[in-house]
């Protein structure tokens, strides 16, 4: 009996003491639960800050990615234009040589009428003079659609008038073949070539001149004009080129 009071004392004791300790036990498991709270949220505060610097580092990376791509991508349009004014500069370059080339092949092989030969006798007093002016075909083509026209004047020294023989627009269109020659007349009458006339011819006081103008095409249609001019030499009776009026394309 006397154990059974004394463990009734003790478990009042107990009791009382629990009661007395209470309160402490609240607050010191409050503090307990906010010191988990804070650690909770720094733990937290670490991962977002942890996650934060990774995120910039992908974005710095990403950028770069972007940057190197763009860079390549740029370095290779630049480098496409550079191809592309390259070749076209070489399909210029190459057209022209064609051009050339065509020119060539056109010049070597196309018609070319040139004067060959001015020939006349020594003018005579009251006589008719007559020239006989001759031209060729020197190319490799045929010259087509020909028409000439072949004239004479007496001028007085110096005062030569530099003139072109028209077209002949009425003049009936040949042929020249390559190397056939071409033949045409100039005549003065008796009563131009008088007396006083040849005197003047003989002392160079006046000038007897030949004027003509061939126009002619080739196979490929291109026109092409042949001008002449000679005058009479009357200490060699020949007949040199004027000083101007000779020319050809």
């Amino acid at each position: 009996m006397q154990h059974l009071a004394q463990t009734r004392r003790l478990a009042i004791a107990l009791k009382r003491r629990n009661k007395r300790e209470s309160p402490k036990d609240a607050v010191d498991g409050s503090r307990s639960q906010e010191t988990a709270s804070d650690r909770s949220i720094a733990e937290s505060t670490r991962k977002i800050a942890r996650l934060t610097g990774v995120l910039a580092i992908i974005a710095v990376v990403s950028a770069a990615v972007t940057a190197a791509q763009w860079w390549e991508i740029h370095s290779s349009s630049a480098q496409v234009d550079r191809s592309i004014q390259a070749a076209n500069r070489q399909a210029s370059a190459a057209e022209e040589a064609n051009k050339i080339s065509r020119e060539s092949i056109v010049a070597a092989n196309r018609p070319w009428i040139g004067l060959n030969s001015v020939t006349g006798a020594k003018p005579i007093p009251g006589q008719p003079f007559s020239i006989t002016v001759t031209v060729i075909n020197s190319g490799h083509e045929p010259a087509i659609n020909l028409r000439g026209r072949v004239s004479g004047t007496i001028e007085f020294n110096g005062e030569i008038e530099k003139k072109i023989t028209p077209d002949c627009a009425f003049c009936s269109h040949s042929v020249a073949l390559p190397n056939n020659p071409l033949v045409a007349h100039v005549e003065f009458d008796a009563a131009t070539m008088s007396a006083g006339v040849v005197e003047d011819v003989e002392f160079s006081k006046k000038l007897i001149l030949v004027r003509g103008s061939y126009r002619y095409a080739g196979a490929h249609g291109d026109e092409h004009t042949t001008n002449i001019c000679v005058v009479y030499d009357p200490k060699t009776s020949s007949f040199p080129n004027c000083e101007s009026g000779n020319d050809a394309d």
